[in-house]
């Protein structure tokens, strides 16, 4: 045993001789292990995972379906879009009206309709465009907004 070896166990390991103090806590009788850090946003972890799974299942099928090489580029894309690096997920963010939320994203965006990530945002953005057009469309007398279903009958 090396000289600093029983250096470093003489100060892991209190000396009798040696008092207690709140500097060394020794015998202070807490022997409770640290607590874990709790997980960062574990349901938006989730959701990504989620996406993640789906974005494979949908490389997987336009490289087995095709050897163009436009689909194997849009596989690529949608990888890319959908890997790990790509991803984040944080907590506290603000929105433009100052309320908090956890949230979860891509730092790039393929915008293909076929990726998990994109087509939500893709979702979000005719939303918004509807909401404007509706807001601002001056009806004339008489004119009502109707809602159209379309089923199959």
């Amino acid at each position: 045993m090396s000289f600093a070896n029983i250096q470093q166990n003489s100060k892991l390991e209190p000396q009798a001789s040696e008092a207690f103090t709140p500097a060394n806590g020794f015998n202070s009788g807490d022997y409770s292990t640290p607590k874990p850090k709790p997980e960062l946003c574990p349901k938006e972890k989730q959701k990504l995972k989620f996406k993640q799974d789906l974005a494979r299942d949908v490389v997987a099928a336009l490289c087995r379906s095709s050897e163009n090489p436009l689909m194997r580029a849009q596989a690529e894309r949608i990888k890319r879009c959908c890997s790990d690096d790509n991803l984040f997920v944080g907590e506290d963010f603000h929105t433009g009206d100052g309320e908090l939320f956890d949230g979860k994203g891509s730092l790039w965006a393929c915008n293909s309709r076929l990726c998990p990530n994109c087509v939500s945002k893709l979702s979000k953005r005719n939303r918004r465009i509807i909401r404007y057009v509706i807001e601002n469309q001056k009806l004339l007398v008489g004119e009502n907004w109707y809602a159209v279903n379309f089923t199959l009958g």
